[in-house]
């Protein structure tokens, strides 16, 4: 995890929203420095709008909540709250009056608080806010025999629910990846037709319009995987920094007198998260993802060579059968040197 304390890579924050963070962390009592937010935040961290303001306010101690909510529903008891603008910038909702007609608000860009008339004020802002109160103590109670492991609320699974949150870069990869498998049959069909069509015909105009259709099809594999490993580079860099951020938050909050190992064990576990992570830069998640179109090949197969289709069909499942078993021996050599550390 010594990346994540990197002085040659520190984070970039917005300067509004790092004047944000630090008046909501001394109105709510928590210690704040710009030096100690940089250093609590993943190396390389840049991430702008709503959710890289709640990942800071998360560094400093904050629980953070983003509820769609109107300025008239929103309930003074729960005050102060960050609204955002349409420009993306933050404000900090900190009063409203007993007739819900004007509202007091802390701009970050003049540091001071004003009055402004809540039709305005609506007009300027999004329909929702950013909620942010303080966490609960962890240092002392994970240290404490008494302890209790800290709930990590609904975020969901560690990793799953991190991947779901880019389901549109997904989807952007699979439809590249239709495409670069349908143009890779364009080469195959190219080189049939001209044994079978163009040399017992001598047909070299047909051979010229083929030739000139593959090429097309082959340029547009070459850019349709360039697009693919774009679009994967770019979700695995931002499911790296906040798998990385997530992680070490979790070890931080472990109950270490009780586990096995001790906190050499917790270091052990959290190194061994690495491969997770190294498989979205790996060759492997390409792979998978191809291999959800093998019926793309097979059915082009099917109508060429007909019945012969049978023997990848049958030998497709038999390799798989084989790869899973494998893993079994793999999986309990790998969860006995995970006990054993």
């Amino acid at each position: 995890m010594s990346e994540l304390r990197d002085t040659q890579a520190q984070p970039a924050i917005e300067a509004g929203m790092t004047a944000i963070v630090e008046w909501l962390a001394r109105h709510h009592a928590r210690p704040f420095t710009e030096t100690s937010l940089k250093d609590r935040l993943p190396r390389g961290f840049a991430e702008e709008g709503p959710e890289g303001l709640m990942r800071a306010l998360d560094a400093v101690g904050l629980k953070t909540q983003r509820a769609p909510r109107s300025l008239g529903r929103v309930d003074p008891g729960s005050l102060p709250v960050v609204l955002l603008d349409h420009d993306g910038g933050f404000l900090i909702l900190t009063g409203l009056d007993a007739k819900g007609r004007r509202a007091t608000v802390w701009d970050p860009k003049s540091g001071a608080e004003q009055e402004v008339r809540v039709k305005a004020l609506s007009r300027s802002v999004r329909g929702e806010v950013i909620m942010a109160s303080p966490k609960e103590a962890a240092t002392t109670s994970r240290l404490s025999p008494d302890a209790v492991e800290i709930d990590p609320g609904d975020r969901g699974h560690w990793l799953w629910s991190e991947l779901a949150r880019h389901k549109g870069a997904w989807f952007q990869v699979f439809l590249a990846a239709l495409g670069v498998n349908l143009a890779g049959l364009a080469l195959p069909i190219f080189v049939m037709n001209v044994f079978d069509r163009v040399i017992p015909n001598l047909a070299f105009v047909t051979l010229v319009t083929l030739a000139i259709g593959v090429g097309l099809a082959l340029a547009l594999d070459l850019i349709l995987r360039l697009m693919r490993s774009a679009v994967i580079q770019r979700v695995s860099r931002r499911a790296d920094l906040a798998l990385a951020s997530r992680l070490f938050q979790l070890a931080l909050n472990q109950k270490l007198l009780s586990r096995r190992g001790g906190a050499a064990g917790a270091i052990t576990n959290l190194r061994d998260f690495e491969s997770v992570r190294d498989f979205f830069a790996s060759s492997t998640l390409v792979s998978i993802i191809d291999l959800a179109f093998i019926g793309v090949f097979l059915a082009v197969l099917s109508m060429i060579v007909g019945p012969l289709v049978w023997i990848p069909v049958i030998a497709i499942p038999v390799i798989l059968i084989i790869a899973v078993i494998a893993q079994i021996p793999i999986a309990r050599s790998a969860r006995q040197a995970q006990q054993m550390n």
